[in-house]
């Protein structure tokens, strides 16, 4: 569960326009700031996650100041040197902040027309969201009852409506902010709820007894509109409605379907109308990054042609072409980066060998589990002059990467670049960690989904295959 701000700081993005877009005017005065340059991002759509970021520079006056052409409300993320927020704008009109780097939390103030929603935001994040704590709700779902999971929901609820409804009583809020924070509330709700038995079950090593009403609950959560889609918590709660559909009627689904094939089954045979389409443009959008990509294109190729919601296919479409730069065939994107003794490293210095391509983190709790299954890979492959496992760590600190290379004894080539944004790693559409590709003699692509190491007999058998070594 993440905390209710966050929540409401990533949630608020209107899927369809209504109007013509209107300028809106956001000022930002920071004494002591330190920084010359602040940036404002905003997210595009909820399946790929795209982001618009664009940057500010201080002006004569000392000000930061964006001016962006907004068709709807939605939720910001400023940077502000080491300082990173959510702020509430509007379809026009003005906000503006102001606040000390060096009494942040006393001096932080907001006037203009959201000044009174970002007010809320601030006062909801100070006294509501910590006795609703990500550490509390697993500490009781792992050590509570069932019972008491649900009185901890309903509490919830109940405390955050009541600071809301008290708020908009002595500082009133739009119409529109309340409305989305209503709808966010309750599929955030409805989320905890839907995920709590497999949860319970991960914790407990047992199911939760659970009445026989206990998601009755979905009654409500699939009674929904389009309006709804402006909304993170309800997008993130169809994806997890259809992974809870695959969980409980398993009997219902096409024989030897895969994963993939399963969530298009529950969409087009369980859901309707704009909820079929998002669900099946999340499921080709995971299945282009992270799983089959033929399965992916194909299913990609036949949406673009059927889908309504010319919004989803737009958002597809960019994903597809970045997934389609690294497809199995195409020729892995060329780069030269200096290594950890400081020499310079070419994707062509490998040409008539076999790589595997990890891209890592030292902060990357999945990376460091794969550590020692990668020492047992390499005995495997022991002698194998022909093989260069190939490390790209995204550290943002470089010390930090150097720091664990030595600590874990990490054997192979090791190289960096400053983050995910970096472009070697956007290059290779990387949009996590770890992601491995294994390129084959030529410098193509043979695979951009290879098993990690801890696959075992999966990922050997799938540099044998590269290597020409099947038997």
């Amino acid at each position: 569960m993440k905390h209710l701000f966050i929540v409401l700081a990533t949630a608020l993005l209107l899927w369809s326009c209504s109007s013509e877009p209107e300028t809106t005017t956001l000022t930002i005065d920071i004494q002591n700031a330190g920084f010359e340059q602040a940036e404002m991002t905003m997210i595009t759509n909820f399946i790929t996650w795209g982001q618009n970021t664009t940057s500010a520079e201080k002006n004569e006056e000392g000000l930061f100041v964006f001016e962006k052409q907004l068709d709807h409300d939605q939720l910001v993320f400023l940077t502000l040197g080491s300082r990173r927020m959510s702020l509430y704008l509007g379809q026009g009109g003005t906000l503006h902040m102001s606040a000390d780097m060096d009494n942040w939390e006393e001096s932080l103030t907001f006037t203009g027309d959201y000044a009174s929603e970002n007010k809320f935001m601030l006062a909801h994040n100070k006294e509501v969201q910590p006795r609703f704590s990500q550490n509390q709700t697993f500490s009781l779902i792992s050590n509570g009852t069932p019972e008491e999971f649900l009185e901890y929901i309903k509490e919830m609820e109940t405390e955050t409506m009541g600071f809301l409804n008290q708020h908009h009583k002595e500082n009133r809020l739009s119409r529109q902010f309340v409305d989305f924070f209503k709808t966010d509330l309750d599929y955030s709700r409805y989320s905890f709820l839907i995920n709590y038995p497999a949860y319970y079950t991960h914790f407990n090593a047992t199911t939760p007894n659970l009445s026989s009403d206990y998601f009755d609950f979905l009654d409500d959560a699939l009674n929904f509109t389009d309006n709804h889609f402006r909304v993170r918590s309800f997008a993130g709660f169809m994806g997890e409605y259809v992974q809870y559909y695959l969980r409980t009627y398993p009997e219902n689904l096409p024989e030897d379907a895969d994963n993939f094939e399963s969530q298009m089954w529950v969409s087009n045979n369980v859901l309707k109308g704009k909820a079929r389409y998002f669900t099946i443009a999340n499921a080709i959008n995971s299945a282009l990054n992270w799983g089959d990509f033929k399965k992916g294109e194909k299913a990609f190729l036949e949406f673009r042609e059927q889908n309504p919601y010319q919004v989803f296919t737009d958002a597809l479409q960019g994903a597809y072409e970045d997934a389609l730069r690294v497809a199995p065939g195409n020729p892995a994107p060329t780069f030269t980066l200096n290594d950890i003794e400081g020499n310079p490293v070419s994707l062509s210095d490998f040409a008539g060998k076999v790589v595997y391509l990890d891209f890592w983190a030292s902060w990357c709790g999945p990376c460091m589990r794969e550590v020692p299954y990668a020492k047992e890979l390499k005995k495997e492959f022991e002698g194998v002059d022909d093989l260069v496992f190939l490390y790209i760590s995204v550290d943002d600190d470089p010390g930090a990467w150097r720091r664990t290379v030595e600590a874990q004894n990490i054997q192979g080539v090791h190289l960096n670049v400053p983050g995910m944004r970096a472009e070697v790693a956007e290059s290779y559409n990387v949009k996590g960690v770890p992601s491995f590709f294994i390129i084959d003699r030529e410098g193509v692509i043979h695979d951009n989904n290879p098993g990690r190491p801890s696959s075992g007999e999966l990922i050997v058998q799938q540099l044998n295959t590269a290597l020409g070594l099947e038997l």
